[in-house]
């Protein structure tokens, strides 16, 4: 579903209220933003719009995918005519070796002669290697790590269940999860227009004053603090996750 949904706060909130009010009790949902058969998260959202998809997604109830490469938002591959090995369509571009020390030969993959790998590393991407991304705290590779951590230490990100929330804003999706054994509660916030900040309320949230906890584009905030029914305000293309104080 997550895969497939327009890229749009309406479309977006039809799939994911839908597919989670019905989801079964026992059963464990999944949202995915990539896989080897799809062009790259970055190819088709770009930089900024990877970032808040990933956001969007680790945050949501279940098993959390993430396809080879795109905790580093890496972008699909130019591969020469003569270098193709998909047979069924043109898949190859979202295939390529994940770039690990862009100083180190084939971008840290293998010390294989490039022309004997299966397929060619980016080297448009070999900025984005792991090793780069480790040394700066806004990288996609921190903003990945840190929203997985804050998923394993916050009960509603562990274990809640998911809330539908309204907004007064079309371009804005808001979404709650709740632990109910520990009141824990997050609101998650996307705005989805590309160069326009949101003002946006939360008109049905279960809390009203809550901290920042992460941003898809600045990572990890000091608990800045909002009133969701006053207001929050996002950047452009930005998602952010409020924890209840």
């Amino acid at each position: 579903g997550g895969l497939l949904a327009s890229w749009d706060a309406n479309s977006r909130k039809i799939q994911m209220d839908y597919y989670y009010v019905r989801l079964l009790r026992d059963a464990v949902a999944n949202q995915v933003n990539g896989n080897h058969d799809k062009s790259r998260l970055v190819a088709r959202l770009g930089d900024n719009g990877a970032r808040v998809a990933a956001v969007l997604n680790l945050f949501l109830p279940g098993m959390r995918f993430i396809y080879n490469g795109e905790e580093l938002g890496l972008d699909d591959t130019d591969v020469p005519p003569w270098r193709l090995q998909d047979p069924n369509g043109l898949r190859d571009p979202e295939r390529t070796p994940m770039p690990w020390d862009e100083t180190q030969p084939n971008v840290g993959f293998s010390r294989a002669d490039p022309g004997d790998l299966w397929l060619p590393t980016n080297s448009a991407d070999a900025y984005k290697s792991v090793m780069r991304q480790k040394q700066h705290e806004k990288s996609s590779l921190s903003l990945y790590k840190a929203a997985i951590r804050l998923c394993h230490e916050l009960p509603a990100a562990m274990t809640g269940g998911y809330v539908p929330l309204r907004t007064d804003s079309d371009q804005v999706l808001a979404y709650g999860r709740e632990d109910d054994e520990t009141g824990d509660k997050l609101v998650v916030l996307v705005n989805f227009t590309r160069n326009k900040q949101a003002s946006v309320k939360v008109l049905d949230s279960h809390f009203v004053i809550g901290g920042v906890i992460l941003s898809s584009a600045n990572v990890e905030q000091a608990n800045r603090r909002v009133d969701l029914r006053a207001g929050v305000t996002l950047d452009s293309d930005e998602a952010i996750v409020i924890k209840k104080i």
